[in-house]
């Protein structure tokens, strides 16, 4: 039996909006790959659709902003084995107290990345020459 996992977006929980689009394009793509394979091959593997069990879910990613924290695991594990078995993993709803604090949080963090956009904006079209020097490879 071949699980294949969908990949969750890390920094959902993280970093304002502008971000999670970036990310998101990323992250989608590569699950769109594995569902576009999964549809024209049926039965190939089954899918553990960890995005999905990640959406909307705070604190499932450890401090580094990338790798799943204690309680992520634990979500991934349970999607797993609901793609073993054949059953919905059963996930809380609740985001606990990080959740909370991030939704208090999110009209500042929404505010910050409005204005991050509006400087980097400005320095685009007004600033060429520093710009260019921010942006060079």
């Amino acid at each position: 039996m071949l699980i294949v996992n969908t990949l969750y977006n890390p920094v959902f929980a993280v970093l304002p909006p502008s971000a999670h689009a970036m990310y998101g394009e990323t992250v989608q793509g590569v699950n769109d790959i594995i569902r576009g394979y999964l549809a024209v091959n049926p039965g190939a593997f089954r899918l553990a659709d960890v995005f999905a069990a990640f959406a909307e879910r705070y604190g499932l990613v450890s401090y580094d902003m990338t790798h799943p924290s204690d309680r992520g695991h634990a979500v991934i594990a349970a999607v797993v084995i609901g793609a073993i078995d054949g059953t919905p993993p059963e996930l809380s709803a609740a985001n606990g107290a990080v959740g909370v604090l991030i939704s208090l949080l999110a009209p500042a963090l929404q505010q910050l990345d409005r204005m991050l956009i509006g400087t980097l904006g400005f320095v685009r079209n007004r600033l060429p020459s520093v710009w260019a020097f921010l942006t060079q490879a």
